[in-house]
């Protein structure tokens, strides 16, 4: 059982922080090496998936910087009909570092969307993973 991250209402200084663990199946399970692709376009779940991952060791985080947008939503409902929604968790890192509003720096850095190349940008950053794969073979 290793520790994912930490989470706590932000609104809350002194409530409790939750830690949330990641545990290996007792059953079958792929224990090989796993890398995963992010981008500023990967935010919110995608980003606190990436935490969790990320505390694996057999796990590489490549691509780009996330988004830096984490939290799960408290939906509330006006007397209007109107619903709003905020943001109102604060998640750590293991080593307790707070990735809200900067988003989580690859280990590995690869260039997922490009300006110049917008909708080839995405392809080749998967032909760039694979390539490290080939290397570290």
């Amino acid at each position: 059982q290793t520790a994912a991250f930490t989470r706590r209402a932000g609104n809350a200084p002194g409530a409790p922080a939750q830690t949330l663990y990641v545990e290996p199946s007792s059953g079958r399970r792929y224990t090989g090496p796993v890398y995963v692709l992010t981008s500023d376009l990967t935010v919110s779940a995608a980003e606190i998936m990436t935490l969790g991952l990320r505390a694996l060791d057999n796990v590489t985080h490549v691509g780009e910087r996330t988004r830096g947008a984490f939290s799960t939503v408290l939906t509330k409902y006006l007397p209007n009909g109107w619903e709003i929604s905020l943001s109102n968790e604060i998640y750590t890192d293991p080593q307790g570092e707070t990735w809200e509003g900067k988003g989580i720096d690859p280990a590995v850095y690869i260039p997922v969307f490009s300006t110049e190349r917008p909708f080839e940008g995405h392809v080749e950053a998967v032909r760039g993973v694979v390539d490290l794969v080939r290397r570290r073979d």
